[in-house]
Formats: structure tokens, sequence, C-alpha cells
């Protein structure tokens, strides 16, 4: 079934048509090259513009392995937002994040293994070829497969192929479009501003549209309080530990 999303090759030849490149059968060679190029500056603006877009997050998880303590994070990873919690019916607790060299610190001085309570985000190895990675390292070292669940934000790929569909799905497409004409405006040398100023109301537009995604309940929000490192020496209480006195 045909949909109303516009597709990258509809992005750059709409791009095409109002700088006067597109030709009999659509721009080629630099102009091709240029429409490309204009259509990806202003998608990455479109994304930049609201760093909490709706569907920049993404919620997955990870199944930790025994003897296991450091795992590879997705690579369009730009942040956690909600933090690893265990399933709800296990009754532990939800994860809390330390700096990679506190729990680095904690594994030299008491390296145990255990079901997950704290974590650290780091950096991988860089390589030119792909880039900058995440991991994760739990603390205790896993005892065996807990699902730990989690949110992040993604950062989306540039477009590259014909048929690759930006993000934000149809409601946002022409929004787009009209950031993309605004970026093509902004090259042009009698540049008047007017698909700039339609490129405003249309990202207004689409903003308030996204608001309306959040929730309308947030949940209990209180302070879950974190320990301190002399607490971690001295044994942390938790709900698996507790023994109960029938009698």
């Amino acid at each position: 079934m045909a949909s109303l999303t516009l597709t990258f090759s509809d992005l750059y030849n709409r791009v095409s048509k109002f700088l006067g490149t597109y030709g009999s059968s659509g721009p080629s060679g630099n102009d091709l090259t240029d429409a490309k190029d204009i259509v990806n500056d202003a998608y990455r603006r479109f994304i930049d513009a609201n760093s909490d877009w709706s569907f920049l997050f993404r919620t997955t998880k990870i199944v930790t392995v025994s003897g296991t303590a450091t795992y590879q994070l997705p690579d369009d990873l730009i942040l956690i937002k909600k933090e690893f919690q265990h399933d709800s019916d296990t009754g532990y607790s939800d994860l809390e994040e330390r700096p990679g060299s506190e729990i680095t610190s904690w594994k030299a001085t008491n390296d145990y293994s255990s079901y997950p309570e704290y974590f650290a985000i780091e950096p991988s190895a860089y390589t030119k070829e792909t880039g900058q990675a995440w991991e994760v390292t739990f603390y205790p070292t896993p005892d065996s497969a807990y699902t730990l669940h989690y949110e992040y934000k993604i950062y989306p790929t540039k477009l590259e192929e014909d048929n690759d569909l930006p993000i934000g799905s149809l409601e946002y497409s022409d929004c787009i479009r009209q950031m993309c004409l605004a970026e093509a405006e902004s090259g042009t040398e009698e540049s008047s501003g007017i698909q700039e100023g339609k490129a405003a109301v249309a990202l207004a537009a689409a903003l308030a549209n996204d608001r309306k995604r959040a929730p309308h309940r947030l949940g209990y929000n209180g302070d879950g309080g974190r320990l301190s490192a002399w607490e971690i020496a001295r044994g942390s209480y938790r709900i698996n530990d507790v023994t109960y006195d029938t009698d």
C-alpha cells in the first residue's frame, strides 16, 4: 500500500525543482549531490531542533551472561534516558549509575558475583571506520542471566538510498520538506527568507504536535537516594536479603 510519507528521493527532487536543477528526468551529477546534501543538512537541523522528540527514544533490554560484567550498547545510542531496571517480578531494585572509575575501584577491592545493583556507561575503543561507541559495566558481576530493561536516545543515520524514510513518520514529513526548502533557499544568492518563515511555522506545529505525545501521568517522582562508597563498603540492604521472623 502506498504511503504519503516522503522518501529521500521525494525530498531531494523537491529541492532540485526549487533550485531549478531538476532537468527532464531529475537532478544528476553535482546537482544531485548538492540536492542530497541539502536534504541531509535540513534533516540534521530538524532532529537537533528538539532534544526531546518522542521518536528519538527507544526501549530495549540486555540479558546478562554469568561472569560477564561489560556489554556493548547499541551503535545509535547517544545517552541513557531511563536507567536499567530488573524484571518487575524479581524484587530487585533499579540499578544506580556510578562513575566508571568508582566501579573499577570497587572491583579491585571486592570483585564478587551477584545480581547487578550498579552500572557505569563508558566509551569503548574508537576507530575512524566505526566511530565512537559506548558500553556498560555492571557491578557486581552478574552470576546468572538477568534481564535489564532501559530506555535510550538515538541519533538517526543520514538518508542515503532513494527509498529511505526520515524518522518521525508521516506527521512530520511536511515539516522536514519545508526545512529542506529553507535550507536550499539559504544557499541562493537572492534569499528572501520566505521558505525559512514557512519552516519556522511548520516546526512550531511539529513541536506542539509532539508534545501531545507526552504521557499524561509520569508516575511517582521521589528521591530514590544514592548510596555512598562508605555504604557500599559496609553492605547495602536489599529486598532479597531480608529474613522475616514469623514466630
